[in-house]
C-alpha cells in the first residue's frame, strides 16, 4: 500500500538518465507538494545501485545536484566518465567495493572532505576528482601505482596518505601546487 504523501511513477525511455538499462528498470517516487518537474535530475536525492551491477555508465547521474551520498555495491568494477560529475550535494561516498576503474571527470565538483581510495583501484581518469574545493584529505590503501592523470586539478587537497610499503611517490605528487 502506497503512502498518501507519495505518488509512484514508472517510466521507460530516455527521459533524464542516459543509461537505457537503468531507465528500463527505474521507479521514481514523487513527493507530495512538488509543483513542477523540469527534469528528473532535479529530484534525485539518493541512488541505490543494485548488487550485481558491474558498471556505472558515462554521465549516468551527472548534474544530479540534490544527490547527497552514494553506496557503490561490491559488484561494480567500473565508474564511467562524468558518472557523478557536478553532483554538488554529494558529501559522502560509501564503499568503493571492487571498483578498479574511475573514469575521467567522474566525481568532478562534488563536495566531499575526505576520500579513501581502495587498493582495487588501478586506473583513475583525468581530473576524476577535480574542482572539489572541500576536499582536504585523500588516503590510498594500495601498494601499487594506479594509472592517474591530473586527478585533483583545482581541488584543495592538503594531505595524501599511503600505506607503508607503497612502491613510490607518484601518487603523492598529485597534491595541487
Amino acid at each position: 500500500m502506497k503512502q498518501e504523501s507519495q505518488l509512484e511513477l514508472q517510466f521507460i525511455g530516455e527521459v533524464s538518465f542516459e543509461e537505457e538499462e537503468i531507465m528500463n528498470k527505474a521507479t521514481l517516487v514523487i513527493e507530495k507538494g512538488i509543483k513542477e518537474i523540469k527534469t528528473i535530475r532535479d529530484m534525485v536525492t539518493s541512488v541505490s545501485i543494485p548488487d550485481g551491477a558491474t558498471s556505472i555508465g558515462e554521465h549516468a547521474f551527472a548534474n544530479c545536484y540534490l544527490l547527497t551520498s552514494i553506496n557503490i555495491p561490491s559488484s561494480v568494477i567500473s565508474i564511467g566518465d562524468y558518472a557523478f560529475s557536478r553532483c554538488s550535494g554529494i558529501k559522502n561516498i560509501n564503499n568503493w567495493g571492487s571498483v578498479e576503474r574511475i573514469g575521467e571527470y567522474a566525481f568532478k565538483s562534488i563536495n566531499v572532505e575526505t576520500l579513501r581510495l581502495t587498493e582495487n583501484i588501478t586506473s583513475i581518469g583525468k581530473e576524476a576528482f577535480s574542482e572539489i574545493t572541500t576536499l582536504k584529505t585523500v588516503s590510498y590503501d594500495g601498494l601499487k601505482n594506479p594509472t592517474i592523470e591530473n586527478v585533483f586539478t583545482n581541488s584543495k587537497v592538503t594531505e595524501i596518505s599511503v600505506k607503508i610499503g607503497y612502491e613510490n611517490d607518484k601518487f603523492c605528487e598529485l597534491i595541487p601546487k
